[in-house]
């Protein structure tokens, strides 16, 4: 449950994005849905980069290394400055090629160039971030997170307030509005990450003579860990995107109502996140104690108590599907549009309480690679062909795209449950 809430708190400031967003229009939501999954993609590259420098220190920790554990700290935040520098720089100058890569144009085109000019920018921020949350999470302060993203979520719905709605009579800025909202809220929980790194846990950086050097060292390490656990992460990125696409090729409208609909489902989808992590957690140690039989039945439990919640809260969403998608617009197309395709997320988030818990306890056993090439051929030849086909050339539009992710989801999990069943996870005795 702590992890679950954290999730949420993380993924607070993109729902009010979203609210806010639609009270401009439903093709800035367009437009935000289409820069959201963009950024995403160097998101997880950061995520990715800065949880394998964490490792490092972590592995340091653990052996009584103070020293080589602060220079990996040190390590982290340097490359999550570098690596965000370039991301940020990156998505400024190429801000009006972007959207018309995607497919954009017009109206949606002309907000999302416009969101991306101060959001790109401020990636930076976020990729600085990322890597003080990683130093507070390997010092085991994972609560400080979770506070920090509640502090951050506040400045955020406030300024938003300030600068969409108007308060204290200051001018209503719409689209850019939301985007320094959220630029303001990455600054505060940036400074109070790194505030309480450096005092409360008293985590100082040294820059001695040979800083470099000894910082060089840590690259091939960090690396061995990162590149490792990046490729299915970048890939299942890159088909998110690609499912983007093939909305904008359906309709403005549907890329918005995709938009609301991942909003809506994600307090369903973080659930099944939250006990897949924690799950996995519990499997190393068993699979680590050779409790080999305890950890399947533990695997198979935690696909219950994530069925448990999942199916009957998304079968509630799907009968109040209306009102809780006027709560964002009134157009009657997207809450038309909403309602059908609301019904395909029962089969994904069938198959999602399946494939987070056995994927996620199966690499923790060390049996990383079937499910990381089973999600890539699934997400690829199955989720977004029959996306497409169905979205595209049958006509059903957004619907279509979803039973494509329905599909793929529900394909992988007897899979994945039959590899669990095989025993072929449990590592040989040395």
């Amino acid at each position: 449950m702590p992890l679950y809430v954290e999730l949420l708190a993380v993924s607070s400031i993109g729902m009010m994005d979203v609210f806010f967003m639609s009270l401009v229009s439903d093709k800035a939501v367009a437009a935000l849905g289409v820069c959201t999954q963009v950024m995403m993609i160097f998101t997880l590259l950061i995520r990715t980069l800065t949880g394998g420098a964490g490792a490092v220190a972590a592995q340091n920790l653990g052996a009584g290394n103070q020293e080589k554990a602060v220079l990996a700290f040190m390590y982290t935040v340097l490359l999550a400055a570098t690596c965000g520098a370039v991301f940020a720089l990156a998505l400024f100058v190429l801000r009006d090629n972007i959207g018309v890569w995607m497919g954009l144009s017009g109206d949606t085109l002309d907000i999302f160039q416009r969101y991306l000019a101060i959001i790109g920018p401020a990636f930076f921020l976020l990729a600085v971030r990322s890597g003080y949350s990683a130093i507070v999470a390997v010092k085991g302060k994972s609560n400080v997170n979770l506070y920090c993203s509640l502090i951050a979520n506040a400045v955020n719905v406030v300024f938003n307030a300030i600068f969409v709605l108007g308060w204290f009579g200051f001018p209503k800025m719409g689209v850019e509005g939301v985007a320094w909202a959220t630029v303001i809220a990455y600054i505060v929980q940036l400074f109070l990450l790194a505030w309480i790194s450096h005092t409360h846990l008293k985590i100082h950086f040294t820059f001695a003579r040979d800083i470099l050097q000894r910082l060089h060292k840590l690259t091939r390490p960090v690396m061995d860990i990162a590149i490792p656990n990046s490729g299915d992460l970048l890939s299942h990125s890159i088909y998110q995107v690609a499912i983007v696409m093939v909305a904008i090729r359906v309709s403005d409208e549907a890329v918005a109502c995709h938009t609301y609909l991942r909003q809506v489902i994600v307090v369903v989808m973080l659930w099944a996140y939250s006990i897949g992590q924690g799950q996995a957690i519990w499997t190393a140690h068993l699979v680590g104690a050779r409790e080999f039989d305890k950890a399947e039945f533990e695997i198979r439990k935690s696909i219950v108590r994530s069925l448990a919640f999942t199916l009957p809260v998304t079968f509630l969403l799907y009968l109040f599907i209306d009102p809780i998608i006027r709560l964002f617009t009134d157009n009657p197309d997207i809450v038309v549009m909403a309602g059908s395709a609301m019904i395909a997320y029962l089969g994904i988030e069938l198959g999602r309480g399946f494939n987070t818990s056995l994927s996620f306890s199966l690499s923790s056993a060390g049996h990383a690679k079937y499910p990381a090439l089973l999600a890539v051929i699934f997400n690829w030849f199955v989720g977004l062909l029959t996306a497409y086909v169905l979205g595209i050339y049958f006509g059903w539009g957004l619907l279509g795209i979803l039973i494509g992710l329905a599909m793929d989801e529900l394909a992988r999990a007897p899979l994945l449950y039959r590899r669990l069943r095989s025993r072929r996870w449990i590592p040989a005795q040395n």
